[in-house]
């Protein structure tokens, strides 16, 4: 059975049993289940793949809840990004750079400030 995680994302999760993070700050990270994680650690699954160790993953993600993130990007990036997400799986693409996802993010941003905008100049249009 393949594991959920994908080869991409086994690599960044083993750099990150690498670096000292435990199954369940990863599990939580990538929103998958124990068993993802654990086949991963056990060799069970993508024992050809190597770390990758350089995903950029700061530290600092970790000492963070899911409402702090929640607080910082609102509701509708996080759907967006959850949106992205799913297409990204969907299209099987696992190596997604950075930059690209912030452009994605940012061309949501932007489609959704026009139309706050236009919203804005309707309602004193009608007035």
């Amino acid at each position: 059975m393949a594991n959920e995680l994908g080869k991409h994302k086994a690599a960044i999760a083993k750099a990150l049993f690498d670096e000292g993070r435990n199954g369940q700050e990863i599990q939580i990270l990538f929103g998958v289940n124990s068993r993802a994680t654990s086949q991963i650690k056990g060799g069970e699954e993508y024992s050809n793949v190597a770390a990758d160790r350089s995903h950029g993953i700061p530290s600092e993600i970790f000492e963070l809840s899911l409402y702090d993130i929640f607080r910082v990007l609102g509701a509708d990036n996080i759907r967006k990004i959850h949106e992205i997400n799913k297409k990204l799986c969907l299209a099987d693409l696992k190596n997604l750079s950075v930059s690209d996802m912030t452009a994605m993010l940012d061309e949501h941003l932007k489609e959704r400030d026009e139309r706050r905008l236009q919203r804005s100049i309707d309602k004193i249009n009608k007035k």
